[in-house]
């Protein structure tokens, strides 16, 4: 496992995670009311920087690669 860190507001938690894996991944969890309501995770390309992706999730669900 790699970095992480988390981004906690009144209403919701979300959290980040990255996998140094091959290739390397991150996986983002929204949490509300103590419930996991949307989980993506997203390949990182080599070269390319963390704002060069959409690591979010704006609607519940999940999305793997």
């Amino acid at each position: 496992m790699g970095d992480a860190w988390t981004n906690i507001t009144e209403d919701k938690a979300e959290g980040y995670l990255l996998l140094n894996t091959c290739p390397k991944q991150c996986v983002y969890v929204n949490v509300r009311d103590d419930k996991i309501i949307a989980l993506k995770i997203t390949e990182l390309e080599e070269g390319k920087s963390l704002d060069d992706y959409d690591l979010t999730l704006s609607e519940p669900g999940i999305v793997l690669p």
